[in-house]
């Protein structure tokens, strides 16, 4: 006690350095690239699951110059929306408050509309705005499909939780060779067939 009074109560600082800018300025830049990544992969992806002859690299170039602006766009929007519902359900679970299992539920609709939103972007001609409000249709049309692929996703991401703890280097690898990857593999996995039947074949049946 006399310490105390000598020193007073004793915390820790943070002091931003060089490298925290640099990284700092990395996480935002994620934020404008998001959707121009999302955008190139998903359509190598569907080119996988309709077993399509791809070409890596310039398909993923191709598909990013033909939908720039509408994937930059879509990227903020989906960035945006990620980081609220995660930030809620932390809120609500650390506060102990009921709206936990809402904000679980609003996250689980919102991936699976996600399924839909850059294949929606990479075969048709919709503005953003029907972009989403289809991809919220279709999160509902397609449910058993949607809700196996995002069972897979849970698999996955806590397959990567036991990973970390059981040997750390490996669980730190494994999302950046296995994980996001299938994970996008289900999601356009599940979401493709559903488009199709309902946006493509009516339509070329007619023809």
């Amino acid at each position: 006690m006399a310490l105390f009074g000598i020193h007073g109560g004793q915390t820790s600082a943070s002091v931003y350095t060089t490298a925290t800018y640099v990284l700092i300025a990395l996480a935002i830049l994620v934020i404008f690239t998001f959707g121009i990544i999302n955008t190139g992969t998903a359509y190598l992806l569907r080119g996988i699951v309709r077993r399509d002859p791809i070409f890596f690299w310039s398909d993923f170039k191709g598909a990013i110059k033909k939908n720039f602006k509408q994937a930059f766009v879509m990227g903020v929007i989906d960035c945006l929306a990620i980081f609220c519902l995660i930030y809620g359900a932390f809120f609500y679970y650390i506060n102990g408050m009921s709206m936990f299992y809402v904000a679980l539920i609003l996250f689980a609709i919102y991936t699976m509309m996600r399924f839909y939103m850059y294949p929606l972007l990479i075969t048709f001609d919709l503005s953003v705005w029907k972009i989403l409000k289809n991809s919220c249709i279709f999160a509902v049309l397609g449910f058993k499909r949607n809700s196996m692929a995002f069972l897979g996703c849970v698999l996955m991401f806590g397959l990567e939780y036991l990973l970390l703890g059981l040997y750390y280097p490996v669980g730190v690898v494994f999302p950046l060779g296995v994980m996001f990857s299938t994970c996008a593999y289900f999601g356009m996995f599940a979401a493709w067939p559903k488009i199709k039947e309902v946006m493509i074949d009516p339509y070329m049946n007619n023809t």
